[in-house]
């Protein structure tokens, strides 16, 4: 009988051309490997099957499940509030599970490496996904090391997932626009390098079809984009504030991107509501101290489900995929 014998770190080495170190910064400091060398070794370490065992054995022996959860955190603060109900759902479940952060760049911005490899690192027997999108390679990669993943503002047809009606949301701000007797409206987003379909165009994709269905036509709508920050949005609504007071019916992407518009218009002296009509998105605390209309996503409470969806993935791995999708609302404020 024909024994198989385990891939190692050397044949990987030998098949993808490169030294057995840089095979080990692939998988553990993803950084320090430039991008081309990185998908290299990756499509080598998938062909192969490489798993290092020492990593393997660790998760076999755990009595305490490692949890993975991924995200943008501090590229936008709504990730804490879905953190907060997962970690609530963590402390008051069934069975204790240690939870690790790993803070990932933001997709929309430009390319972080680290998500690609964590699957292969073995610390961890489950990860949450949050806000971040996955390509069939990286799910590929997690079925095969049969390790349990859930995604939370992401989607993929293979995993479970937990996301928000973003275009309901955009047709729900420009709904309530429209019924102010708007004509032209302006929608507001940080700009986006990678070409995956983001939360922000979900959302001005509903935008545009629910002034579309009102008769409006490509001419009475803009899409502005501002860099990140708070300041990078008050130069902008500045800049609308200069142009006139000719009733502009605004959606910004999330509550930030909001208040700093809002800054902008009234130090240029523009009545908001009044002269313009300002809609958020996300319905956290920001909002609430600036009075903002906006709409309200369930944050904490797709957290807690997507940690839910995890933990149940883990005690059987055979369950089907389930996608939920959570609905959204609009809280009128004071800038509409």
């Amino acid at each position: 009988m024909e024994v198989q014998m385990a891939v190692t770190i050397s044949d990987v080495a030998a098949q993808a051309g490169v030294s057995k170190t840089t095979v080990s910064h692939t998988l553990n400091r993803p950084h320090r490997v430039s991008a081309k060398t990185r998908a290299k070794v990756l499509a080598v370490v998938d062909a192969l099957g490489y798993y290092p065992h020492e990593l393997a054995e660790r998760r076999q022996r755990a009595s305490t499940p490692r949890i993975a959860v991924v995200a943008p955190f501090t590229s936008y603060s709504s990730f804490h509030e879905r953190l907060d109900g997962l970690l609530n759902r963590a402390r008051h479940g069934d069975g204790a599970c240690e939870v690790v952060l790993v803070d990932h760049g933001s997709a929309a911005r430009s390319a972080d490496p680290q998500l690609s490899v964590l699957p292969l690192q073995g610390r961890v027997d489950g990860i949450v996904v949050m806000g971040l999108p996955v390509d069939d390679a990286w799910v590929e990669r997690v079925q095969q090391h049969r390790l349990p993943a859930v995604l939370v503002d992401s989607r993929h047809p293979e995993l479970d997932t937990v996301t928000m009606n973003d275009e309901l949301g955009g047709k729900l701000a420009a709904q309530h626009l429209l019924a102010r007797g708007l004509t032209e409206f302006v929608y507001v987003s940080e700009g986006q390098v990678s070409s995956y379909p983001s939360a922000a165009q979900r959302r001005m994709l509903g935008f545009q079809q629910a002034l579309a269905e009102a008769g409006m036509g490509r001419q009475q709508f803009r899409h502005l984009k501002v860099p990140d920050g708070l300041a990078a949005a008050e130069e902008r609504g500045l800049a609308l504030a200069r142009r006139g007071r000719d009733g502009l019916g605004i959606f910004a992407h999330h509550d930030r991107v909001a208040v700093g518009l809002l800054n902008g218009l009234r130090a240029g002296r523009v009545k908001v509501p009044g002269d313009h009509h300002l809609v958020g998105f996300d319905g956290r605390e920001l909002a609430r101290a600036a009075k903002l209309t906006t709409i309200r996503q369930p944050l904490a409470e797709s957290g807690t489900l997507g940690m839910e969806l995890l933990l149940r993935r883990i005690a059987d791995p055979d369950l089907p995929v389930t996608h939920t999708m959570m609905n959204v609302e609009l809280i009128e404020g004071e800038t509409t």
